[in-house]
């Protein structure tokens, strides 16, 4: 990233704005210190004085940049990730749900399976990874929670059907590994 940033401040956009800067600068200040009849040599002070304004100025540009940087890109990644899937569809004679991917779901791993219903997690039950595909993440249930099934037949009546409405209200959290 540093390097990226010192190739940017010393293209032509940035190096021409820095000579520009310290050269306005060192006219300037020129024409207020010097004193064209004194014993110093004066050339030589404004020539270092150039030299450490260009330097100066190529640094607060390289900093201001190598912080924007950092301003526009770093964000905690544990913040991204997702604690949990959305159902997509599913699948009723292998019973297995479709899910959107997620770095947390590994092959293999044992997962819960939730209902919303009016932001309240009901379970539905257990299942695992049984596959990983590029967009999806395919679900297998193993076991349905015997109350979800008592307690919502339509829901999962509906889930059964794949009724869209009711499987984005499923959602799929990463619980335990499952060992096959």
């Amino acid at each position: 990233m540093f390097l990226e940033k010192l190739k940017n401040v010393l293209s032509l956009n940035g190096v021409s704005l820095i000579i520009g800067v310290g050269g306005i600068f060192t006219t300037i200040f020129s024409y207020i210190v010097t004193d064209y009849n004194s014993v110093l040599n004066v050339k030589w002070f404004l020539l270092a004085l150039y030299i450490f304004l260009v330097i100066l100025m190529f640094s607060f540009k390289l900093t201001y940049d190598i912080y924007q940087e950092y301003k526009n890109v770093v964000k905690n990644p544990v913040d991204e990730i997702k604690d949990h899937s959305k159902g997509i569809s599913f699948e009723t004679n292998e019973e297995v749900l479709l899910v959107e991917n997620n770095p947390i779901l590994n092959h293999s791993a044992m997962v819960t399976i939730f209902y919303l219903k009016e932001d309240v997690e009901i379970p539905i039950g257990l299942g695992y990874v049984s596959n990983i595909q590029s967009k999806f993440t395919h679900i297998t249930i193993l076991e349905l929670d015997v109350k979800f099934s008592t307690n919502y037949p339509e829901e999962l009546k509906k889930m059964r059907f794949n009724d869209n409405n009711t499987i984005k209200k499923i959602i799929v959290k990463y619980y335990i590994m499952h060992n096959r």
